[in-house]
């Protein structure tokens, strides 16, 4: 059987004559569904907003069964929206020291109007600047960090989102190339270093980069609207399109009730491997599965918000 790293290649040179087919809005790697029992087979799994039967359904715009001899799987799925917001029901307790899962916006909103880009603080890490000296700094999507259509840098940092503010964006990346909407402020308040617990989860330990084995695992996250939630890893290495139409690659989805619009930046976690009763952050929350309520989630694979941010996991506070 194909492993993971020979699906990735196949799934690249097949992605853009499965765009071109009508309905498909995401493509990725998960295990086969075969008369709704998951299989032990590796799939190029294609996302789809409605399946149709295959006779209704013209010969040109039909996924085929198999692709260099691997086998798709066609899944029904909403597609895929950002989840920062506005006008939307959050938590906005004021959080000192700052701690990951709590509320934060960038730029105060006028008196009475909405939140502005309000979504959630991830968690810290530590990032070293050009004179050596290493900080912690506050992580979430750089969406949440400012406006969508431009850069974020230097946009302040609100926590509660109405205010005081607490930073202002010091970096900041949006770039489908490397599949990282993300971005970063300095960590402490007043002097008062920030904490690495995710509220109502725990401490976090580090960082994980996912493998073939991880698929199907659960997890959890810690998000300003819908709180503690749990899903599990369904698809891998997925390619997304978001607002624009550009294509976000190496995306984890996370099926199950798992997130709402007020939930990005959240950090999507696991248990340490190595760290007993600690977590580890393997992905942030950038966008959900369009629908009513809670529902699924992509998440920007954390070894791509590392790599692009320059971060390194947890936050070194003393």
């Amino acid at each position: 059987m194909a492993g993971v790293e020979e699906l990735k290649q196949i799934q690249a040179s097949h992605e853009s004559e499965l765009f071109a087919r009508a309905g498909v809005h995401a493509v990725g790697i998960g295990y086969k569904t075969v008369a709704g029992k998951q299989t032990d087979e590796l799939a190029i799994v294609v996302l789809v907003e409605r399946k149709l039967s295959s006779d209704s359904i013209d010969a040109a715009s039909l996924i085929p069964a198999s692709l260099d001899g691997v086998p798709t799987d066609v899944v029904e799925r909403g597609p895929a929206e950002l989840v920062a917001a506005g006008a939307i029901s959050i938590d906005e307790s004021e959080r000192r020291p700052l701690v990951g899962g709590c509320a934060i916006a960038a730029n105060p909103p006028p008196p009475g109007e909405p939140t502005g880009y309000a979504g959630t603080l991830g968690g810290f890490a530590d990032w070293t600047d050009e004179l050596g000296l290493t900080w912690p700094v506050g992580v979430s999507a750089s969406h949440v960090l400012g406006p969508v259509d431009s850069n974020s840098k230097g946009s302040k940092v609100m926590q509660p989102p109405r205010g005081p503010q607490v930073s202002q964006v010091s970096m900041s990346v949006r770039n489908p190339d490397v599949g990282v909407d993300a971005g970063g402020f300095a960590g402490s308040v007043k002097g008062v270093a920030p904490s690495n617990t995710i509220l109502n989860i725990g401490t976090l330990a580090g960082s994980y980069h996912l493998q073939q084995s991880d698929l199907n695992k659960q997890v959890q996250k810690s998000g300003a609207a819908s709180k503690v939630t749990t899903g599990n890893i369904s698809l891998i290495n997925v390619t997304v399109p978001l607002e624009g139409g550009a294509r976000y690659v190496e995306q984890i989805v996370v099926s199950g009730a798992f997130c709402e619009p007020g939930d990005s930046g959240s950090f999507v976690v696991m248990p340490s491997a190595s760290v007993a009763g600690a977590y580890s952050v393997v992905g942030v929350l950038m966008a959900q599965e369009r629908g009513a309520g809670a529902t699924g989630g992509y998440a920007n694979s954390i070894g791509n918000v590392e790599a692009a941010l320059g971060l390194r996991f947890p936050a070194s506070l003393t």
